[in-house]
């Protein structure tokens, strides 16, 4: 990266809080730890093809989307704030300079109940750090089950009970903290519950620990 991408990307996230949350000096690195923490461990589980629709639905920032456009030929990552799609697309010209990856990404402005797609239009739909940001996790999952084909899958990933990373709150002892893996808790929970009267979806994968609750569904 040059330093005009840098200071660029650093104006338009000029504050501290994300600059501490995207170590955009070393994109390598950071694409290459995306990769073996977020997806390989993940998505080796599954067999979609790889020319597959994939959508990352709270994609923030964008680093699982562009590293998904390693393994996937389109690549949707949607996320409610203006601002998150704006940097996601800095984001990718500078890791296309830099890696030559992530051209095959598309970013857009949308939300658990707003998803600007056909039905049944996305061969995997991955949730990353999101579904706990849901108001109503039973109502937003029977709608982001509505653009997975049959025989899709639907994965999400949050952080566990004492997790090593996940957000700025997480990563400091404290009230925040605590009130953090509350709530994350409670959205585990809320998904297991809902699971448990869902029909028509067959639960492929699950783990659960300190570090991370993460489950595969698969919508037959």
């Amino acid at each position: 990266m040059n330093n005009k991408q840098e200071s660029n990307l650093n104006i338009f996230f000029g504050s501290r809080k994300i600059k501490q949350m995207n170590p955009i000096f070393n994109i390598e690195r950071l694409i290459r730890f995306v990769e073996r923490v977020n997806i390989l461990r993940l998505f080796e589980k599954i067999d979609i093809s790889s020319h597959s629709n994939f959508l990352d639905l709270g994609c923030g920032q964008g680093h699982n989307s562009l590293v998904m456009s390693r393994h996937y030929d389109n690549v949707y990552g949607l996320d409610p704030s203006e601002a998150m799609v704006q940097f996601a697309n800095k984001l990718k010209s500078v890791v296309f300079e830099k890696l030559k990856i992530g051209q095959n990404v598309v970013f857009k402005q949308g939300n658990f109940s707003n998803i600007p797609f056909d039905e049944q239009f996305f061969d995997a739909i991955y949730l990353s750090n999101s579904i706990h940001f849901s108001l109503d996790i039973s109502g937003d999952l029977d709608n982001i089950l509505k653009y997975v084909k049959i025989s899709g899958y639907l994965v999400i990933k949050e952080p566990g009970s004492d997790p090593k990373f996940g957000s700025l709150e997480l990563n400091q002892p404290g009230e925040a903290r605590n009130k953090k893996i509350a709530e994350l808790k409670q959205a585990s929970d809320r998904v297991k519950d809902y699971l448990s009267e869902k029909d028509g979806i067959e639960i492929f994968d699950q783990q659960e620990n300190d570090n991370v609750f993460s489950i595969i569904l698969k919508k037959n």
